[in-house]
């Protein structure tokens, strides 16, 4: 069935540039983490092809949560892995926050009784998730967030500079425990087979 469902993916993506094979391998609907050769494949053209990726990436958004639950936690996942390679300003004119909230996908997931049984558990997280990416990726000093010296950048700053800042971390860590209480993608949104460990 594995091997199936790659030769499908090999024959869709005949004749795609290699950045549209990785993104479009690493936002497939199926329940595993992105494999780490796509996403190295990512970060590493946009690096070198700025433009390229954010077209590919415009691309892959566009209608990604119509494939399902699951790409659409992927492509929040594609999204996070940008801005902690460093490469927040190309996710953020890339990916639209708003398309993060996922509205469609939990419309289709709803219905008469969604309100009594509640949103399939792939649904409520992919929303939950994309929900904090989107925030993410809508705040200027995200890239702060995500360095290894984070501390020095905050001892950096004035004091007027961390107080208006408190505001959205608090915002940022609400969701991210909101996210990590939905649960994960490969049970814990960044282990898995191929996964690697998530950004954190």
């Amino acid at each position: 069935m594995v091997k199936l469902r790659e030769l499908r993916a090999n024959l869709k993506t005949a004749g795609m540039s290699a950045v549209e094979t990785a993104l479009y391998k690493a936002t497939l609907d199926t329940a595993d983490v992105p494999k780490e050769k796509h996403l190295t494949t990512i970060t590493d053209q946009g690096r070198a092809a700025a433009d390229e990726v954010s077209d590919a990436l415009v691309a892959a958004m566009r209608g990604v949560q119509d494939k399902g639950a699951f790409a659409a936690i992927k492509a929040a996942y594609v999204a996070h892995r940008l801005v902690h390679a460093g490469l927040h300003a190309l996710a953020r004119r890339s990916v639209d926050p708003a398309l993060l909230q996922f509205a469609d996908l939990a419309a289709r997931a709803g219905g008469p009784a969604a309100a009594a049984r509640g949103l399939p558990p792939e649904v409520s997280f992919a929303r939950q998730y994309g929900l904090f990416v989107g925030a993410l990726l809508a705040h200027p000093a995200a890239a702060e967030f995500t360095r290894s010296r984070t501390d020095r950048a905050w001892r950096c700053s004035t004091l007027d500079e961390a107080i208006a800042q408190i505001g959205a971390v608090q915002r940022l860590c609400g969701l991210a425990l909101s996210a990590a209480g939905a649960g994960g993608l490969g049970g814990g949104g960044g282990g898995g087979r191929g996964g690697g460990g998530g950004p954190r």
